[in-house]
């Protein structure tokens, strides 16, 4: 007969016996001094906390008038060990709150479906349940299953509980907010509780019913730890947690298991830091180790929720995972408020490269197609980092010229095999030959697929051998396409002298240049008055003087007024040695524009109408 199973709580008890105690250090630098020594961490684990009443706004950590001060307490906490390492995501309820707009019903089921993609890496998806969204809500139940496991999120009061009727028995965890810090407990509670002398004890007391209410309608309630790193640890949230480890421990045993509290500490302004030596309560290693430790926590029921404002959000809830948290919380492309939470796949990406998760946990191809909706969608910027195509993108023709020698020069794995996020440029004042044939290759890997290979080829053999050793046919080809790209190249330089631009240019505009000197057809633009058969004649004429037309694209799908007539565009391709004989026949109908700016015309457009794409199929370049 086996065993019983070891209990989270059993279990906590016996790593905290085992560990040793904070040991000290000498901490050397002036420009984080230690606090006074009755501030230190507690080194004894039976050291009992009693609730501080008084309001602990931390002034010496948080001076308001200048920036916050991290401290050292000259102690090091022992990491507590994690078996598993378990994310879940905020994408629907905290991210979805810092969108440039908010995302459509439909858009919130596809974030959930790329969020299933990953298997069983996102265990849980929290949303709001506000009869707002009753429609999304509806439409997400309808393709959740077991993994990601959709959460509902609810204030701190028995209003919002009631919406939890409507649901009953669909969800089995709930997310409740629970403010911490004293900012919270003093700012938003005084109408509430006006006593400030019992007003903490009054807060504390009002969670805890409400977690017993919460505990009617579903089998875990996850309180959110709000504003945690500015909280008083040790006068509020360790007595909290105990108390909170309390109730969950006797919910626990009386369900065989079933229910229990999950804690999220927040790390709402991102003010947490991963430095061993960091004093609370921005240091995160001593935040988790006084969770668990004298708060009372299960590692199993602890998760961490950070912020990225001041850029160590990815590190912070590392160390959160190193120190004994096994959920990480976070979002898709760090979306959320202000400059937004912690970066779901950019943490996924640091655990994997320290050994924490496998190098096979995701495939991070569902995320990057999920970004360019995003960015389709007009939602957030092109700007990600790792999965945007701005990650890999680069002005500097020294970096493009070095990327296309070997790929390894410029990238530290195969970003388009992991990612699906290829090496990628602009064309500038900076980028030189390098990145107007960067630029062509991009444009044969859109276009021309069924001979992209080949002529890839050739533009590698461009790129990577000298000009005087190609005495081959296919050496005296690439020789024509340097001269050409040296044109190119030159024209561009000269315009960005001349214009004096500063930004890098469009593609349409990059293609107006190329295309003057690698078009295989010959290409003809017609400006015609909008009547009925304009073009018919025209193109008959040039049939009976043996012109073979070998196509025709219309630029303007409705007519451009200029004065008292509408005129349309339209672009012929001719075989390329016809193009000489075509201007002549042209000559005074007045329906071309002349050559030289034909290109600037099709793709720059005129009087703000920008007519083509330069990847329409209708083009092709001579390589």
């Amino acid at each position: 007969m086996n065993p019983k199973p070891i209990s989270p709580f059993e279990a906590r008890r016996l790593i905290v016996k085992k560990l040793p105690p904070p040991r000290e250090i000498t901490f050397m630098s002036a420009q984080r001094p230690g606090p006074d020594r009755n501030e230190l961490f507690p080194t004894d684990t039976s050291t009992e906390f009693t609730l501080n009443p008084k309001c602990n706004l931390i002034p010496s950590a948080f001076p308001w008038k200048h920036f916050p001060i991290l401290c050292s307490d000259n102690l090091i906490v022992p990491p507590i060990a994690v078996d598993e390492l378990m994310l879940t995501s905020t994408n629907l309820r905290d991210g979805f709150q810092g969108l440039r707009k908010f995302l459509s019903p439909e858009q919130m089921v596809e974030v959930l479906k790329t969020e299933r993609m990953l298997g069983s890496l996102i265990k849980k998806s929290e949303m709001f349940i506000y009869p707002r969204y009753a429609e999304a809500v509806e439409m997400l139940l309808a393709v959740a299953g077991d993994s990601p496991e959709l959460t509902p999120w609810v204030r701190a009061n028995k209003n919002d509980l009631k919406l939890l009727s409507a649901y009953a028995g669909v969800f089995r965890e709930l997310g409740m907010l629970t403010s911490c810090s004293d900012f919270h407990i003093f700012g938003k509670f005084a109408k509430q509780f006006p006593n400030e002398d019992t007003r903490k004890h009054d807060v504390l007391m009002y969670y805890l019913d409400l977690i017993h209410t919460a505990f009617e309608h579903v089998d875990r309630v996850r309180i959110h730890l709000e504003d945690v790193t500015r909280a008083d640890i040790f006068g509020f949230v360790v007595p909290f947690l105990k108390k909170v480890s309390e109730l969950s421990e006797a919910r626990y045993n009386e369900s065989d298991g079933k229910k229990h509290v999950v804690v999220r500490l927040c790390d709402t302004l991102g003010l947490g830091v991963p430095y061993v030596d960091a004093a609370l309560p921005m240091g995160i290693p001593k935040l988790i180790h006084a969770a668990i430790v004298y708060g009372g926590i299960p590692s199993e029921h602890l998760e961490f929720h950070g912020h990225d404002d001041f850029a160590l959000g990815v590190e912070a809830t590392l160390a959160a995972w190193k120190y004994g948290c096994k959920y990480a919380n976070g979002t898709f492309f760090g979306i959320g408020e202000r400059i937004g939470n912690v970066q779901l796949e950019l943490l996924l990406f640091r655990a994997i490269t320290e050994s924490m998760l496998p190098q096979e946990i995701a495939n991070f191809h569902h995320i990057t197609r999920l970004h360019e909706k995003f960015v389709r969608w007009g939602i957030i910027p092109d700007t990600t980092r790792l999965v945007s195509k701005q990650s890999t993108t680069t002005n500097a023709g020294i970096h493009i010229s070095g990327a296309g020698k070997n790929a390894h020069i410029y990238s530290s794995f195969d970003t388009q095999d992991v990612l699906g996020v290829p090496f990628s440029m602009r064309v500038s004042s900076m980028s030189g030959r390098a990145g107007v044939v960067c630029w062509i290759g991009d444009f044969f890997k859109t276009v021309d697929n069924h001979l992209m290979a080949q002529k890839i080829a050739r533009l590698d053999s461009a790129r990577t051998h000298p000009i005087a050793k190609k005495r081959t046919m296919l050496g005296s080809r690439i020789r024509r396409f340097e001269k050409s790209v040296t044109a190119i190249s030159d024209a561009i330089n000269s315009y960005y002298q001349d214009s004096g631009r500063l930004e890098p240019l469009q593609d349409n505009e990059v293609a107006a240049f190329v295309f003057q000197h690698l078009t295989k057809y010959g290409y003809i633009l017609l400006k015609l008055e909008d009547k009925p058969g304009e073009l018919n004649n025209i193109t008959n004429l040039l049939k009976k003087k043996g012109v073979n037309i070998m196509g025709i694209k219309s630029l303007t799908p409705h007519p451009i007024v200029e004065g008292d007539k509408s005129y349309v565009y339209d672009l012929i391709r001719v075989v390329k040695d016809a193009q000489p004989t075509v201007m002549k026949i042209l000559k005074g109908t007045k329906t071309t524009v002349p050559p030289k700016s034909v290109w600037s015309f099709v793709f720059t457009g005129n009087n703000g109408h920008e007519f083509i794409s330069p990847y329409d199929n209708f083009f092709e370049l001579e390589v």
